[in-house]
């Protein structure tokens, strides 16, 4: 992997006693094996989170050091503190968000977002994702972008599958079986909704 003219931007503020944070990354390049993105920006950012629960964490972290205990005990003390304040931390709501993700391949641009919510009621020992996480996610890329990069991990899976069985495959027997298993795959996603056409793109979105 390469990555050419990376730089990286942090902010963090407060607002009306919350602590928000936000992170913008930008590369002129990453080249991942024989493949090139460009243009790459991740930005993303926390949300919600009190400045009075971070403060007390805080608070008892510099008290825990300031003990010099054995890394056991240490440990033991962290993890009650975090338990402790847990709750209040939690009580805003936190989120995560990416708000934008993207990049250009040589087929053209992708682009996503996403984010990540507590809605739950602070009791953390009755945690339930289902119930206490609200997320989506988004991710929108061309279509001869997903079909090149599922043909590659498809003729990965046959090629390594024929080895080990012993099943020989002339390479037309075999980039056809490969076309087969991605159209066959792409139309199952289709057809179940985990991802719609939109013009030349493909866009998958998730809700929980």
């Amino acid at each position: 992997m390469n990555i050419k003219g990376m730089s990286m931007d942090q902010i963090a503020s407060e607002e009306d006693g919350f602590f928000l944070q936000s992170m913008i990354g930008r590369a002129d390049s990453l080249t991942v094996n024989d493949r090139t993105f460009k243009k790459i920006v991740f930005d993303s950012g926390i949300r919600n989170v009190s400045i009075d629960a971070l403060l007390n964490l805080q608070h008892r972290i510099n008290a825990i050091a300031e003990k010099q205990l054995p890394q056991d005990d240490a440990g033991k003390q962290l993890i009650e503190a975090m338990t402790d304040i847990l709750p209040e931390l939690l009580s805003q709501s936190p989120e995560y968000v990416i708000n934008r993700l993207a990049f250009t391949s040589d087929k053209g641009d992708i682009n996503g977002n996403a984010s990540v919510k507590y809605v739950g009621n602070g009791d953390y020992k009755a945690f339930n994702p289902f119930n206490d996480i609200a997320s989506h996610a988004m991710l929108s890329m061309p279509k001869e972008f997903l079909k090149e990069i599922m043909l590659s991990v498809t003729r990965k899976q046959i090629s390594a599958y024929l080895k080990s069985s012993g099943t020989e495959m002339t390479e037309d027997e075999l980039a056809e079986k490969c076309q087969q298993t991605v159209d066959n795959n792409i139309n199952g996603l289709l057809q179940n909704k985990f991802m719609v056409a939109d013009g030349d793109n493909y866009t998958t979105r998730f809700a929980l």
